[in-house]
């Protein structure tokens, strides 16, 4: 494709039909991906034990009614979505696009959660999201959880009170729910309702290559270990970015959407082909590579008729290495993988064959 010709494309690009979208629904520009690829996540994986939800954030500075400001984010100003990853891999499996709706708390979660509620997870999340009510109503749905507690979120008294100067933990346990207060360099109040008030020795710390002896809560130890799966993804997908500079939200956001199922497919291919692309890097261009002219195997490249039209039962369009080399010459086949109209002998080879196919 041309550069002109792709940016003609782009220009026109559309996601949606503008004269059926719902006034009231701001995401509807990009809805039909949106739909597609969150299905698809959900169909093609099933996380493991521990997941967790947590804020990611997509760099946008344009105007825009639902555009956020977070000081705590890299990027401070774009828009923020909800997201659910698998904690030991990273892999995206929902999201909802926060675009200023009055939605509450555990309605978000149990919309992220869709169906796997019922089935033995444990949800890590931090204390925007947790609750003691909220852990009890997961808890009745099967589901574990673990995190950092705000305050006046349902924490008895004597944890409410503790100070930093307290030392130690204080612990506070019912038959379901269990919240902590516990002061290791400042003072971090925790709930869970699938961890005892255990501690352990040999932990990670930071700044350390290997685990250091020091005594550690197991609650604090899971929580830190489980946390990162939405910063794993916002790690990778920072590595190797192929979002541009737009003045259209709803194109940038497609783009943010096509690097996160790059990142899923990684994992996906890690998951079926252990040992091979051990780097995100390597899977890219492998895919690149993979779909590419010259990817010599020209044997899965297939010459087939070009697709009618209203107009013609049996159109042409000028053969590409044909008007290259400045003949005016035109076929009625076309590559299908490669969707390229070309004439089949030496036309088909040298596209497929030669990095200048001009000479």
């Amino acid at each position: 494709m041309s550069r002109n010709r792709f940016q003609f494309i782009w220009k026109l690009l559309h996601f949606n039909n503008n004269s059926s979208q719902d006034g009231t629904d701001r995401m509807c520009k990009v809805h039909p991906v949106l739909d597609y690829v969150v299905e698809k996540f959900k169909e093609m994986y099933q996380p493991g034990q521990n997941i967790c939800i947590d804020e990611g954030m997509m760099l946008w500075r344009g105007c825009l009614s639902f555009r956020v400001y977070n000081p705590q984010k890299p990027m401070k100003y774009g828009i923020k979505s909800y997201i659910l990853c698998d904690s030991a891999t990273g892999y995206f499996f929902n999201m909802r696009p926060y675009v200023g709706e009055t939605s509450t708390l555990p309605e978000i979660v149990f919309t992220l959660l869709d169906h796997l509620p019922g089935h033995g997870y444990t949800l890590y999340m931090d204390n925007f999201y947790n609750s003691t009510e909220l852990c009890e109503r997961l808890l009745r749905v099967q589901t574990n959880v673990c995190g950092t507690l705000r305050k006046n979120r349902g924490e008895p008294k004597i944890i409410r009170e503790v100070t930093k100067t307290d030392l130690g933990g204080v612990v506070l346990q019912n038959k379901r729910v269990m919240v902590v207060a516990w002061r290791d360099k400042q003072l971090v109040k925790m709930v869970t309702t699938c961890h005892q008030g255990r501690m352990q020795s040999d932990v990670w710390q930071r700044g350390n290559k290997e685990k250091v002896s020091l005594l550690k809560p197991e609650f604090v130890v899971a929580y830190n270990s489980s946390m990162n799966g939405v910063d794993k993804l916002d790690q990778n997908i920072a590595y190797y970015p192929f979002i541009r500079k737009s003045l259209n939200w709803s194109k940038k956001f497609v783009a943010y959407l096509f690097q996160i199922c790059m990142f899923n497919d990684y994992v996906l291919y890690r998951a079926r082909n252990p040992g091979e692309c051990k780097t995100l890097l390597e899977f890219m261009r492998r895919v690149v590579k993979s779909s590419s002219r010259l990817d010599g195997q020209i044997g899965t490249h297939q010459l087939e008729l070009l697709q009618s039209t209203s107009r013609k039962s049996r159109p042409a369009r000028r053969c590409r290495v044909c008007t290259r080399r400045g003949q005016r010459s035109e076929t009625k086949m076309w590559c299908k993988s490669c969707f390229v109209p070309l004439h089949a002998g030496e036309c088909y080879t040298a596209y497929h064959t030669k990095l200048n196919y001009s000479v």
